[in-house]
């Protein structure tokens, strides 16, 4: 299976499931899949620990066949729902990732960047192992602020696409990151579902002594040509998907902030953007003048 499940420690990264080490894991999981195939890195966000049992990510949102099967849908399989089932369906090589986002909000924000730091690090050494296989990421709430850590680390433009899920992250960090080298090149989807919003106010106010508080990055996003933005929130934007080939379903909560994945279609589209199959550009997901809600 073309799954590789790692966990961030204090110290290091490595297989969940102990045994080999990372490199030797690494070029074991990548044998299996084609040279050129994407690595996909999954980071999930706040309340998640493998450190902790019954919030382990491995057996819930990253778990795989045949245990994935009795789950219930908020904690179904991304590995799964993105296509990484077996060695005879080979998207690529998909690591998902664990790290401690238990605790007071606050801290596992601080933590974040921590892991950030490991995630960069990992990255690099992906890029140098597989030079010609594209790195891709996918991150839901917390795990956003994670991946533009990560982004910001980087030496230079070793990721080729991220996918941010209802981000739990700050504008002004996103400024930031796409001013380093990490970022450059780099093509950016941000989904902000409208039913989110009152979880981007909360981050806000939970953030409100942070050196780095103000605005969230759910209700402004950066205005960059590589960074698209939707809120899935309009008969617009949900037309235009369904044009380029992907029915997402229309929202049925007026607050969840789980919706960006659970939706119907949801992950089919994130499969296709991270596995190559999806438009050439992130920018032809947009219809002309999309936007999110005003951020006053």
């Amino acid at each position: 299976m073309p799954v590789l499940n790692l966990t961030v420690s204090r110290d290091d990264i490595s297989p969940a499931q102990g045994g080999a080490g990372l490199n030797c894991a690494l070029s074991r999981a990548a044998a299996r899949g084609e040279d050129k195939a994407p690595i996909v890195l999954l980071l999930h966000g706040y309340r998640y620990s493998p450190l902790r049992g019954p919030s382990d990510p491995h057996a819930s949102l990253y778990a795989t066949a045949p245990c994935a099967q009795s789950l219930p849908k908020r904690k179904g399989s991304w590995p799964m729902a993105l296509g990484f089932r077996d060695a005879d369906c080979d998207p690529g090589l998909c690591l998902p990732v664990g790290w401690d986002a238990r605790g007071r909000f606050a801290e596992a924000f601080g933590a974040a960047d921590d892991v950030g730091a490991h995630v960069a690090r990992l990255i690099t050494r992906l890029h140098r192992q597989f030079p010609k296989r594209p790195i891709q990421i996918m991150a839901h709430s917390l795990g956003a602020r994670v991946a533009l850590s990560a982004l910001e680390r980087l030496a230079g433009p070793m990721v080729r696409r991220v996918i941010l899920l209802a981000p739990a992250d700050l504008a002004t960090h996103a400024e930031t990151v796409l001013s380093r080298p990490g970022a450059q090149g780099v093509e950016v989807l941000q989904i902000s579902p409208t039913e989110n919003w009152l979880f981007d106010r909360l981050l806000e106010q939970a953030l409100r002594g942070h050196p780095e508080a103000g605005t969230a990055l759910g209700r402004r996003p950066p205005e960059a040509e590589r960074w698209v933005s939707l809120s899935l929130g309009t008969d617009a934007e949900l037309a235009n998907l369904a044009a380029l080939g992907h029915a997402v379903a229309p929202r049925n909560h007026r607050v969840c902030h789980w919706s960006a994945y659970l939706r119907d279609g949801a992950m089919d589209l994130y499969s296709a953007l991270l596995t190559d199959r999806g438009p050439r550009a992130l920018r032809e997901l947009a219809p002309p003048r999309s936007r999110l809600a005003p951020s006053a």
